[in-house]
């Protein structure tokens, strides 16, 4: 197995060197600028798009908006995890169970929670299936039924009852009220309580409550993970140069990145395998190795080698295996090359050829996209494709594999029109925020900021927001001129011979 690994590097190391000796792409700087500004709205685009839709079922999407609604009516900005938690009587009775807490602290003028009933079985040691039906917020006087909640990652029955089961796939469970501006009105420290009938299944009795943020309006984005760790990959490029190691992504992970050691996560497994001394490579090296993390992450390589997309894999497999292992570093390879390419070339299915060129071919994620491009190409749906994919990897996060068949087919759906390929990867469900944001970066790349359309940009008012510590605020354009300078560095340090 170790010599196979070994193998695979060199196999893209070799890769990269020969997609670096040919000429890179030869760009003016508002050119340059501006490609890099169209893929960070279309990453931050997408992203508050699908965010208040994470962990979607796909027919649920379909089902819930039969007409597109563009951007939901808020942005969740926050969580405020578990105020309470009960257990249910293991004897498959129905029980009303009473969750009591007082509000978390959020800004009445620019944020208002939404409650969420649920399960997350990384608090617990078995996995969780119960029942819930009947919910009704018993502390306010605000006229609830079960119709104003959602299922994620849970399963809503014709008769109104939610199934809570972990599962579905993800890390978490949960029903949460669908309109979070039924909460207005509410203030940060007041006594909460709301009630429901809850009916055990199988494994951990437990459920909690907890809180999500909702911006009252979309007003600039974050934060969110995607776009976190791509800030500390532009920090470490800032740092250390273009020569910036593995090593060094992953110590600045440790000074920078507020993340739970013990939590379930590719990446919180890794910072804490990092704690202990267990540095890039082997601390991505785990159980999670697989899953989208490396996916989500990918842009931030390509903006800084356009035109140049091997080496822009080569950078995304340095700071891939910083939490990942194979496909989930093959993911962020995939999507950097993607983005490089794009500076140079509009035609989607040649950039997908990109990414997949920069991957070893008998990959399982390369697999999955070249299944994902003959199904299509033969005449099938994208929606036909999808359910077949889900059958076989319910799951959302991890594995990569139905997260890199939803970019790809939202890519191919869409045609390179910025509109219907946001939107489809919306309707496709699943992780939605991480991969509509992919493909808003994508072709936000190829189209350049001013040819995205002002009904998606406006919103955002150049504000972006992430959890690296000491950088949580910037104005999107200096994000992206910052960008644009260790673009010049690293095409400098490289030149036309693609050395590393």
């Amino acid at each position: 197995m170790k010599g196979r690994h070994v193998k695979k590097i060199c196999f893209v190391a070799v890769l990269a060197l020969l997609s670096a000796a040919v000429l890179g792409a030869s760009f003016d700087r508002d050119t340059y600028y501006k490609k890099v500004l169209g893929c960070w709205n279309g990453k931050v685009i997408g992203g508050a798009l699908g965010m208040p839709r994470e962990g979607a079922w796909w027919e649920n999407q379909l089902r819930e908006f039969p007409v597109f609604p563009g951007y939901l009516t808020g942005v969740k900005c926050g969580w405020s995890f578990y105020r309470d938690h009960q257990t249910v009587p293991e004897d498959g009775e129905w029980t009303r169970v009473t969750f009591r807490c007082s509000l978390p602290g959020f800004r009445p003028d620019t944020t208002v929670p939404s409650p969420i009933i649920g399960i997350s079985p990384e608090n617990y040691d078995r996995p969780v299936h119960l029942q819930v039906k009947n919910i009704r917020i018993t502390s306010h006087d605000i006229p609830l039924t079960d119709e104003d909640f959602r299922a994620f990652n849970a399963c809503k029955y014709e008769d109104g009852c939610f199934d809570v089961n972990s599962a579905y796939g993800g890390e978490r469970s949960w029903i949460q009220l669908a309109d979070y501006r039924k909460m207005e009105g509410v203030k940060p420290g007041e006594p909460f309580e709301i009630q429901a009938d809850i009916r055990y299944v199988s494994g951990e009795n437990r459920i909690g409550l907890a809180f999500d943020y909702y911006q009252t309006g979309v007003n600039g984005f974050g934060p969110d993970d995607d776009t976190s760790y791509e800030i500390v990959g532009l920090l470490a490029l800032e740092q250390f140069g273009p020569a910036v190691t593995s090593e060094n992504i992953g110590e600045l992970w440790l000074k920078l990145l507020p993340l739970n050691p013990n939590g379930p996560l590719a990446e919180e497994i890794a910072f804490g395998r990092m704690q202990k001394g267990i540095m890039p490579p082997e601390s991505g090296n785990h159980d999670v190795g697989n899953a989208i993390g490396g996916q989500m992450k990918g842009e931030i390589w390509g903006l800084v080698c356009p035109g140049r997309p091997g080496l822009a894999a080569e950078y995304a497999r340095r700071d891939g295996v910083v939490a990942h292992k194979e496909d989930g570093v093959y993911g962020e390879m995939f999507v950097a090359a993607m983005i490089s390419e794009a500076f140079v070339e509009s035609d989607v299915k040649k950039l997908i050829d990109t990414g997949l060129s920069v991957i070893p071919a008998d990959s399982k994620y390369a697999r999955m996209v070249r299944r994902v491009i003959d199904e299509y190409e033969s005449g099938r749906t994208w929606a036909q494709i999808l359910r077949d994919v889900k059958k076989e990897y319910p799951d959302m996060c991890d594995p990569v594999y139905p997260e890199c068949a939803i970019i790809t087919l939202a890519l191919l759906e869409g045609k390179g029109d910025f509109d219907y390929t946001v939107i489809t990867a919306f309707y496709c469900g699943s992780d939605t925020d991480c991969d509509t944001a992919t493909v808003g970066a994508v072709i936000g790349t190829v189209i350049g900021y001013d040819a995205i359309p002002d009904r998606w940009k406006e919103p955002i008012h150049n504000d972006f927001r992430c959890f690296v510590k000491g950088y949580e605020n910037w104005q999107i354009t200096e994000l992206c001129r910052r960008i644009c300078r260790q673009g010049d560095r690293v095409m400098k340090y490289h030149g036309r011979t693609g050395r590393f």
